[in-house]
């Protein structure tokens, strides 16, 4: 019969253990210097890690605090274009607002925004200002100056609800500046617009998209482009320059959206590039060529 291994190697640690504790007690001196033996290479070689100079710890430690030093330069970077971005952010909702209140021009209703797209079904707002404050039915929606959102649908004396044009299946009459086409756009919801053109149209990212059919009706860019080759068609995707969920403020016109002719609806265009392409500059400061030269070179030209 063999006899059960795990305890006699148990007796064997106890024994040891108390034979080291009984040795210690017995010869304090000697222990000590046992200890100090074992520890000294150890001290040894953190002091030489540490304080040294020589090629190895000085190699490491140099990269230790390189890495350390990019690291803190990326989160400082990060930290930088996250202050970018809200900058830019709180620049253009300044902006916004100074378009929306318009200088007492008393043409439009500023009204908040109480109810948002996933708040409430479909694209629809959800706004404080309705019958009360002089809002009507079918009334433009704006987002800063010029850039439309959609319209009123229902008004209640102190509420109103608005469709937005990007609602899924709506279809609106659009001008894309850049190919300068009218074509159909048809909502998708999320704020989005989908155009729908020839393969042989060229659309770019970045072309301005207006709604002719509301008065300064700029709806945004066409911000995604999408080709098959084997389709006949192409489709451009514009959005709204601001994302639905940080909409928190929107003008109404006074008036509603009256049906227009194609007449009024190509100054309407021609007035809309305009105020894209160019700015008021101050007297003095814009420089022209003459009328006076300018018509005497025309006349050399023809003789």
């Amino acid at each position: 019969y063999r006899p059960n291994s795990t305890k006699k190697r148990f007796k064997v640690v106890m024994a040891a253990g108390v034979l080291l504790v009984l040795f210690s007690l017995v010869a304090p001196t000697v222990g000590r210097g046992i200890t100090s033996v074992i520890l000294w290479p150890m001290v040894k070689v953190g002091y030489w890690w540490n304080e040294s100079t020589a090629l190895i710890p000085h190699y490491f430690k140099t990269h230790t605090a390189a890495a350390r030093r990019i690291e803190e330069l990326e989160n400082q970077m990060l930290e930088d274009k996250v202050g970018h971005l809200t900058i830019e952010r709180l620049r253009f909702e300044n902006g916004s607002l100074r378009g929306m209140v318009g200088e007492g021009s008393g043409d439009r209703v500023l009204a908040s925004v109480l109810l948002r797209p996933n708040q409430v079904p479909y694209d629809s707002l959800v706004l404080d200002k309705g019958r009360s404050s002089g809002v009507e039915e079918n009334a433009p929606v704006y987002l800063a100056d010029d850039v439309v959102v959609g319209f009123v649908s229902r008004v209640f004396k102190n509420s109103s609800v608005v469709t937005l044009v990007s609602t899924p299946k709506l279809e609106s009459t659009v001008y894309v500046v850049g190919p300068n086409i009218y074509t159909t756009a048809v909502g998708v919801g999320g704020g989005i617009l989908q155009i729908g053109v020839p393969q042989d149209i060229a659309l770019n990212v970045g072309d301005m998209v207006i709604l002719p059919t509301i008065h300064s009706g700029v709806f945004g860019q066409i911000t995604h482009i999408e080709k098959d080759p084997s389709a006949p068609e192409q489709f451009g995707y514009v959005s709204l320059p601001v994302n639905l969920n940080s909409l928190y403020l929107v003008t109404i016109g006074r008036s509603s959206i009256e049906p227009v002719d194609f007449a009024t609806v190509e100054d309407i265009v021609s007035r809309v590039k305009t105020d894209i392409t160019t700015t008021a500059v101050p007297e003095g400061m814009l420089i022209e060529i003459p009328s006076a030269t300018s018509t005497a070179a025309s006349s050399e030209s023809q003789l």
